[in-house]
């Protein structure tokens, strides 16, 4: 019995993502060559005039200029005159650089509770200390891999965030979801479920075979699939 194995590139691979059930799911065609053609249903109920439409039911690494909005029926025009495509989801680097230049807490120490020899307990509260953010650090754009933080605290400039940054809750601004937005222009008002297609990247796939060739004229083969996201 003779046993080959091959590791052979495919064109696509379809796969459908499960949504939350608010959400309608997303049909994934995932070629090898990183990138993948997404398709999925955005809910429109449009009045005549211009409407303003989102969705953040799309990936992180969407291509822009691929995005098309189409009614699947074919009854209806999606005119859309202006498209607008922000992945710049909130995080703590996020919120280092919007507040850049300002003073803000940071905790060096969190909540503890005492308790005493009668058994009485005491919440001890989390110790902060304000510090300048004069510069918030990451990504540098120079070539450099990384650029330090440099904060400054009790008037010395230190290399290193002195503990956990806190900011406020009254921050504006704030995007949890990737988020496509278009301007809708329409005569007449109309509802329909539009087809929403494009391109994302970061996911790969490829194919392995296990192929078994025994004496007799008979092939038997196995093939696993394997998927990757970035």
């Amino acid at each position: 019995m003779i046993r080959c194995f091959a590791f052979l590139p495919l064109l696509a691979f379809s796969y459908v993502v499960a949504q939350e059930p608010t959400t309608a799911p997303t049909r994934l065609t995932i070629y090898n060559q990183d990138f993948a053609v997404a398709r999925t249903t955005v809910p429109l109920d449009l009045h005549a005039g211009t409407n303003e439409v989102l969705t953040t039911n799309v990936t992180g690494q969407l291509e822009p200029d691929s995005v098309v909005l189409r009614d699947p029926s074919g009854r209806n025009l999606v005119h859309v005159a202006e498209q607008n495509y922000d992945a710049a989801v909130v995080d703590q680097q996020w919120m280092m650089e919007k507040y850049e230049g300002k003073t803000i807490d940071f905790q060096i120490q969190g909540p503890q509770v005492m308790e005493s020899a009668t058994g009485e307990q005491r919440v001890i509260p989390a110790r902060t200390v304000e510090g300048r953010i004069i510069r918030a650090g990451g990504q540098a754009a120079n070539g450099y891999p990384y650029n330090q933080p440099l904060i400054e605290v009790g008037g010395k400039m230190q290399f290193s965030m002195p503990g956990v940054p806190v900011f406020p809750a009254t921050t504006d601004g704030l995007l949890l979801k990737p988020t496509l937005r278009w301007q809708i222009d329409d005569e007449k008002a109309a509802r329909f479920s539009a087809e929403l297609d494009y391109i994302t990247h970061g996911m790969n796939w490829q194919a392995t075979y296990n192929v078994v060739v025994p004496r007799q004229p008979i092939r038997r083969g196995r093939s696993w699939r394997r998927l990757s996201a970035g």
